[in-house]
């Protein structure tokens, strides 16, 4: 029976061995895929041609940058060490708004993500307007938000661009209709005059010149506006 009891607890101590070794395994295998793929979103945070930036949500307030990627350091002008001591009242213009900050906060905390725009100031004073996503999620049991910037200056002023060429067509269209009716109408009484009555060669002559300055000022008129379009 004492051999028996020998045996048994051999048997036990071997199966605790074989348990250990395959959570052994086990942990090794998940560290290993854990270590895979913060290499993997490392590259991908690393490469991002986006301006990306981290923090906190403390009580007081957004925390200064815990991390930040090559593109923003390029984007804002700051090195990564600078940055470290910067937070986003520091870059983001609009801070100043009131209600503009907890706005977005709540909605970002509301979905878990938020996409805004705003203007942020590089480190030599440049305006640059931003479309900004923002995602919120737990990092080691503190609230942490990323936040991915996108430059759309370009953009904005290619679309003022096309409004306010939009706007300029919109007052020749309405020249046209309106300011080039005058000599029109000119026009048409005197020719309507000259149909109508006996007219003397000379009076022609007169009412003739008339007819071209209302149809030349009509038409020099209209190109002006044109002219001045195209160079706006």
């Amino acid at each position: 029976r004492g051999l028996g009891d020998v045996y048994k607890r051999q048997d036990q101590n071997n199966l605790l061995e074989e348990k250990v070794k395959q959570r052994t395994e086990q942990l090794q295998k998940a560290k290993e895929e854990a270590e895979k793929n913060e290499r993997k979103f490392r590259l991908l945070f690393d490469s991002n041609l986006d301006d990306i930036n981290l923090f906190y949500l403390e009580e007081s307030g957004p925390s200064n940058f815990f991390e930040s990627n090559p593109a923003s350091q390029a984007v804002l002008g700051y090195s990564k060490e600078e940055l470290l001591n910067l937070n986003i009242i520091d870059i983001d213009t609009r801070l100043d708004e009131r209600g503009y900050y907890e706005e977005n906060i709540k909605k970002l905390l509301e979905k878990g993500s938020h996409e805004f725009e705003t203007i942020i100031r590089k480190k030599g004073g440049e305006l640059r307007n931003m479309e900004v996503k923002a995602n919120v999620f737990d990092l080691d049991g503190k609230m942490a938000v990323m936040n991915i910037y996108r430059d759309i200056t370009e953009r904005k002023k290619f679309i003022d661009a096309i409004i306010n060429q939009n706007k300029a067509l919109k007052e020749i269209a309405w020249i046209q209709s309106h300011v080039v009716r005058a000599p029109l109408a000119r026009m048409m009484g005197v020719i309507h005059l000259i149909m109508d009555s006996d007219v003397e060669p000379q009076e022609l002559t007169k009412f003739l010149k008339m007819i071209l300055d209302s149809a030349f000022e009509s038409v020099s008129y209209t190109h002006l506006r044109a002219h001045e379009t195209v160079l706006d």
